[in-house]
């Protein structure tokens, strides 16, 4: 059986996110959220449900549909709603989706999703017979 693999990148491109890499900063250093524990347990699954609120979007930056988050564990990202709805057509196994919302230009955005990776796939997959279409969204 043919399995399919899917690779999703944040962009880097100024052009498409602004002009700050990585988008997003900490809005209050002294609040403690759900990143935290995000940190704690890079490539562990979190087993309590967790808020992420305490993120700020650069002036600079733009909303897209993929955001690059290098606050949380390694390789976290967060997705919107659309992205989100989806991956929930795939198994996601090896994911923790966990509701964010964050500050931009005195705006609060509540419909994101913080991508958490377990890291347990990688031994399973086999680089050498898989191929590799790219998708755009």
């Amino acid at each position: 059986m043919k399995n399919r693999l899917f690779i999703i990148n944040e962009s880097s491109d100024s052009k498409v996110i602004g002009r700050e890499y990585p988008q997003f900063e900490i809005f209050d250093p002294l609040v403690e959220d759900g990143l935290d524990i995000l940190s704690r347990n890079k490539g562990r699954e979190v087993k309590n449900d967790i808020e992420i609120f305490n993120l700020k979007l650069p002036i600079k930056s733009k909303i897209t549909d993929i955001l690059s988050c290098s606050l949380g564990a390694g390789g976290d990202f967060i997705i919107s709603k659309k992205v989100f709805s989806i991956l929930g057509d795939f198994n996601c196994s090896s994911v923790q989706f966990f509701p964010v919302s964050f500050r931009h230009k005195d705006q609060i955005y509540s419909d994101f999703f913080y991508v958490h990776f377990i890291y347990a796939f990688e031994k399973f997959l086999n680089f050498k017979e898989s191929t590799y279409d790219e998708y755009f969204i």
